[in-house]
């Protein structure tokens, strides 16, 4: 209610007094000329003058002495349950203390909780812990967790108590006696794994300078922050421990599903105190002080040595494995991603979900290690290492250090080619598996594209998510597992890519020693044909969602990922999408009223025809007029070009994403794989922004008209629009569906032009 008061009045005077140069924090990071960039940004500001910040204070919070407890129910399929704790500020004492506890108490399948209460207990499908401190107000450390329906006999609130009780005692443990120094170690070591893996792209370093800078005022904030990690004892942890898990400062929030009818309510709140009547705080916000600090950090800098990216190399093991290495010294890591074609179109139709299952395996037990031995190497070295379904493909994927690479290599070998399906192990993971499948469901955009995907795709595996289909996962035995493992491994239908701080020779040693072994062609490559062209249809879904409207049209069937169309079809999402200018964007968000809360527009190919999408978000009211615009879009797209300076933003939109999305090891590592897995050949990145940017007018219409076709609507909403509505919106007629549209035409005065 707060947030509908808001007044663009509001709006522009708050900016007016917040966003003035002395409030500001600029960061330019990437392939630039520092001098050039920094005189560049300091014309544009020149004439700017410093504005006269005010005088902020916050109220500080009260001192919590006794337990609280909230709950709600929401539109979710289980239910949720918080445990957290009043904190402490950005760097004050027990901050760093606290990072390492929540890193040993809930980071990882090492952790104290996911080894306890999720896979020993069975308590809880997902759980975490974490800390969250801030430059101003104190933070709080918390334990999230997912937990499953009570067994039978148990009632709903016995068996969170349960949970909640679990978790208590191993936080009751962390206060009693120090962890352990090989625990405190895993969690250093992951500490700076993430330092390291997060420094990979400019949008992520310059993210976190502007962040470091307006907390701290250090830009080299993360350097010490490892620093400080490092110098932290057990008997600090168990101190931080001691000084802020409390029983009688602790708060429980439950959100428990909606029963059948029931509506989504707002959590019940205790009485809380009236603001006015709260110590506060005065909030320094010149940045004077900053710039200060930077000024003097400044003369102490370093020239950094630029990192060097070696071209990329291929080659193929005797089996026939292809492997693809590139050498870059941007971080001291090393990325590795092992694709095998196969993924949704290698399941049965009704089977679907079976290659996610085993892929959830893989890391569950293999021939020389149990589960808890690979989660407690990953841990010990800060590596990631985790195993997937697709569509298309499954497949394995890691990061390390560069030199814990050797470790990895073999890792990953264990887990892609040895596995060993544990019948122990499989019980707790389809148990997690189908709270996933149910999972999907509690954000409107997962059920919505549910419902699409079975209209659209019909018998076809991709009809569901890579998850699958709930009642075949929980028929899946390991057997299956195995079978479907042995049946789909082969080095002619995989990839293997090492990208990072490694010599190629080096890369080549480690890929023969580790995949060597892998057999030469799988028993069985087999993969589902192209889906049956679509029907077009339009119909209407309910939802038990409170307060949801929501539509997706697809188009198709497209191009696979080879074809030439595929770069066309990228740009038509840009064209339709863009904010704030795309054509469903201005029509849906920008004329009149605002009739969507969100508007996408994207293609989803690959091996197989996929299809276009367009979905949009809106409330009961404007859903009508909101779904006849957007049909009318689509029209407008098939029977008009694009102007061409509509389409050059759109193109540079298109190619900036495409180099925004190579910059880190994984990421071109990913693609570098897919690129031979697909047989798009070598140079098929170049070939995609060449196509881009030779895309005119006459040649994306002429391509939206071969494909854009079998119009398929499903508009899913709380509560259903009368038939003659709907299809009054679905043929996208001339007159505007509003409900009162005479009061609500499109301002057209020159403002609004402007």
């Amino acid at each position: 209610d707060e947030f509908e008061q808001i007044t663009r009045e509001q709006l522009l005077e708050f900016y007016r007094r917040m966003y003035v140069p002395n409030n500001m924090v600029m960061s330019v990071v990437g392939d630039v000329d520092k001098q050039q960039v920094v005189e560049q940004i300091a014309k544009l500001w020149a004439e700017v003058p410093a504005g006269e910040l005010p005088e902020i204070a916050f109220p500080i919070e009260p001192v919590l002495d006794e337990p609280r407890q909230l709950e709600g129910r929401a539109g979710i399929r289980a239910t949720r349950l918080r445990l957290a704790f009043p904190g402490t500020r950005l760097g004050e004492e027990h901050d760093y203390a606290l990072d390492l506890l929540a890193g040993v108490l809930g980071d990882g399948e090492a952790s104290r909780l996911v080894r306890t209460v999720r896979d020993e207990q069975g308590l809880v499908n997902t759980i975490t812990a974490y800390n969250l401190s801030f430059p101003w107000g104190e933070g709080f450390f918390g334990v999230d967790a997912e937990v499953p329906a009570a067994p039978e006999g148990t009632s709903e609130r016995q068996q969170l108590e349960r949970v909640r009780e679990a978790v208590l005692e191993q936080l009751k443990k962390v206060r009693d006696e120090p962890v352990s120094e090989q625990e405190l170690a895993r969690a250093r070591r992951q500490v700076l794994g993430r330092v390291v893996y997060g420094a990979q792209t400019a949008q992520r370093i310059a993210t976190r300078l502007t962040a470091d800078i307006m907390a701290t005022g250090d830009p080299d904030y993360l350097q010490h922050y490892v620093e400080a990690i490092e110098a932290v004892t057990p008997e600090q942890v168990q101190a931080a421990a001691g000084a802020f898990i409390e029983r009688q400062r602790l708060i429980s929030v439950v959100l428990r599903p909606l029963a059948p009818g029931e509506q989504a309510e707002e959590l019940a709140r205790a009485e809380e105190p009236r603001i006015a009547d709260l110590e506060h705080e005065p909030i320094e916000l010149d940045n004077a002080h900053l710039l200060e600090t930077l000024r003097r950090q400044a003369a102490d800098a370093a020239a950094a040595e630029a990192p060097r990216f070696e071209p990329i190399e291929r080659f193929e093991l005797d089996n026939g494995l292809r492997v693809i290495v590139q050498r870059s010294t941007l971080v001291p890591a090393v990325a590795v991603e092992f694709f095998q074609l196969g993924g949704l179109l290698a399941d049965e139709p009704g089977r679907e979900g079976l290659a996610n299952a085993m892929a959830a395996m893989q890391m569950r037990g293999t021939q020389n290690r149990d589960a808890q031995q690979i989660a407690r190497e990953l841990a010990e070295l800060g590596a990631q290492l985790s195993t997937h379904s697709g569509y298309n493909t499954h497949y394995a994927n890691a990061v390390c250090l560069a030199d814990d690479l050797p470790v990895i290599m073999d890792l990953l070998a264990d887990v892609t080619l040895r596995p060993t399906f544990p019948e122990d192990e499989w019980s707790n993971v389809r148990r997690r598996l189908l709270a996933a499948i149910d999972r999907e469901q509690d954000r409107w955009f997962g059920e919505l594209s549910r419902h699409f995907r079975q209209a659209w795709y019909g018998d076809h595996p991709w009809s569901q998510t890579p998850l699958g289909r709930r009642e075949a996962v929980s028929e899946f035995t390991p057997d299956d597992l195995r079978r479907f493992h042995s049946d789909y491994l082969g080095a002619e239908t995989a990839v293997l890519a090492i990208f990072g701080d490694v010599e190629v020779a080096e890369a080549r040693r480690l890929a023969e020693g580790a995949f060597g072994s892998l057999p030469r062609r799988a028993p069985q490559a087999a993969l589902a044909g192209d889906p049956p062209p679509p029907r077009p249809r339009a119909k209407q879904v309910e939802t038990s969602k409170d307060r949801v409207a929501a539509a997706l049209i697809g188009l198709g069937p497209l191009p696979r990922r080879d074809e030439e169309d595929y770069a066309a079809m990228s740009v038509l999402g840009t064209v339709l999408s863009r904010f704030p200018s795309g054509w469903l964007t201005e029509s849906l968000r920008g004329e009149g009223p605002g009739l969507a809360y969100a508007v996408w527009a994207f293609q989803q190919t690959g091996l197989r025809p996929g299809h276009f999408t367009v979905a949009f978000n809106s409330t009961h009211e404007t859903a009508p007029e909101a779904l006849r615009r957007a049909v009318r879009v689509l029209d407008r797209v098939i029977e008009q070009q694009v102007p061409e300076e509509e389409l050059a933003f759109a193109r540079a939109a298109v190619l900036t994403r495409e180099f925004l999305s190579r910059q880190s090891n994984s990421q071109r590592a990913t693609d570098a794989a897919l690129e031979a897995l697909y047989g798009l050949g070598e140079d098929s990145s170049v070939r995609f922004m060449q196509q881009v940017q030779a895309l005119d007018g006459e040649a994306l219409q002429q391509a939206v008209q071969r494909y854009l076709s079998n119009r398929t609507i499903i508009l899913m909403t709380d509560r259903p629009m009368p038939e003659e509505l709907f299809e009054r919106a679905v043929s996208g007629i001339e007159e505007s569906l509003l409900p009162d549209a005479a009061a609500q035409q499109p301002d057209a005065s020159p403002a609004r032009t402007e």
